[in-house]
Formats: structure tokens, sequence, C-alpha cells
């Protein structure tokens, strides 16, 4: 086990019994439990990782996890890696948290091989201070997903000031999709779809259309002289797949 998580068992005491973690990260093991296990302990999981991972992949945070959002962005992918750890006292109904960032991924690997860095803070939840952080994850595990492809409620980020630690923390705005539901041809790409070896080749064409037309000049010329562009529809490109031989649909 790595000494971070020894660190933070030693720090709540044997008083406190871990009863769920939130988590944020784009990448999940399924054997990422294993390295917050120091006994026999059952805990829940809330994760939140980007819609462009693998269906295999979504399968795989399915089977170990209570409960996982996927977000979307026309920003940028999901990068943040952060845990929020809940442990319930023994002997009363405190609970006291351990918020744990840093470079570390939810992997088995993340938190037991590689070389990482981490920063973790301590508070309970009688602490004004700390009340927003609590919400924000909260607000995560409360928000409803859409069944269609719209987006659900916007998390919003805030920036945490901590005089006391001399600390500032600043979490991200968060917005869920239906993964089943929600697809667009980057995600296409991006979860593997498009390209994979195959001994038949497939013949089929792509066309794009843009935001905004492919002005006169040079750039213009290349494009229509290989007929990927007519001058005709400058705001729609044709990419013909017909003479590659390792390109299919999954």
């Amino acid at each position: 086990m790595l000494r971070i998580i020894e660190d933070i068992y030693t720090q709540v005491g044997t008083n406190y019994k871990l009863e769920k973690i939130n988590i944020i990260s784009p990448y999940f093991s399924k054997n990422f439990s294993k390295s917050f296990l120091s006994n026999s302990e059952n805990y829940e999981i809330s994760f939140v990782t980007d819609i462009s991972c693998s269906e295999k992949q979504k399968k795989k945070i399915e089977k170990k996890v209570n409960s996982v959002k996927f977000y979307k962005s026309n920003r940028g992918m999901l990068h943040a890696k952060c845990y929020l750890f809940h442990f319930k006292s023994k002997s009363d109904s405190g609970i006291k948290y351990i918020f744990l960032w840093g470079s570390a991924n939810a992997t088995y690997t993340g938190f037991t091989e590689n070389a990482e860095i981490y920063s973790w803070l301590e508070f309970t939840d009688k602490s004004d201070v700390h009340k927003k952080l609590i919400e924000y994850f909260k607000q995560i595990d409360d928000c409803e997903i859409p069944e269609d492809e719209s987006d659900s409620k916007e998390i919003k980020g805030f920036r945490l000031s901590l005089s006391k630690e001399n600390l500032i923390i600043e979490l991200p705005s968060l917005t869920f999709v239906n993964y089943d539901k929600y697809s667009t041809f980057d995600l296409w790409v991006q979860r593997g779809y498009l390209y994979v070896k195959d001994p038949v080749p497939l013949k089929f064409n792509v066309t794009l259309e843009l935001n905004k037309a492919i002005p006169l000049g040079d750039i213009e010329k290349i494009f229509t002289s290989n007929g990927t562009l007519k001058r005709s529809e400058p705001k729609r490109m044709n990419l013909d797949y017909s003479n590659i031989s390792e390109l299919t649909i999954r």
C-alpha cells in the first residue's frame, strides 16, 4: 500500500471507518480499490470521468463503483484527479473528511507504483469553512442525468481559499450527459471505433460540415484539386476512405 494511504488511515485513527469515496479522474482500473483496503472494509464509490472513455472501460467502471457520471465539455477533456474520503465515527454520528488531490489517476498503478505528487486536507462535518467543498460533491451525487442527449444541470466550480493553511483549491464546473445517448464524431474517434485492423478493406466516405467556409486561396485549391471540397460548397468537406486498406468501423 502506498505511503499516502497509510498516512491517511493513521491520521484519521482507528475510531473511524471509511464509508465512501467521491472520485474525479479520467482513468480507472478495476483493481483500483485494492490500494485503499487496509482490511475487509466495504464502502461506496461515486465516480466522475470523461464522456470519451471507451465502452470497455465504461463496463469495468460500472462493475466496481456504485455510481458513475460522464463529464462533457466543448472546451476539453476531464483531467482533474481528486478524491473525497468520508470516514464515519464508530462511536458517534460525526464524519471526518480527507480531500486528496494530485497527479494520480484512479488506478492501482497510480497509487502503488508510479512516481506521483499528492496533497491532502483533513476536516470534519462541523467545519463551516469546508461546507462548500462538501456541497460540491453532494451536488454531483444528486445531479440527475437526462434520458436524452441534453446536458445535465451544471455543477458550478469554485475557488476555496483557506487562509489558515495558506492554500487555494480551485474545482472545475461540471456538466454531465447520458453516455448511451450522447455521441459526436469526435467521441466516435476517441473511443476507438474508427480505426482497427481488418483484412477486408472497407470503403466509405465521411462528410464534415464546417462552421466557417474555406476562403478562396491556396488551401482552397488544394482541397478542390483532390476532390475533398467543391467550390460550390465551401463549408462541406468530403473525406474519401476508399483506398485505405486498414480502416473499418467496429
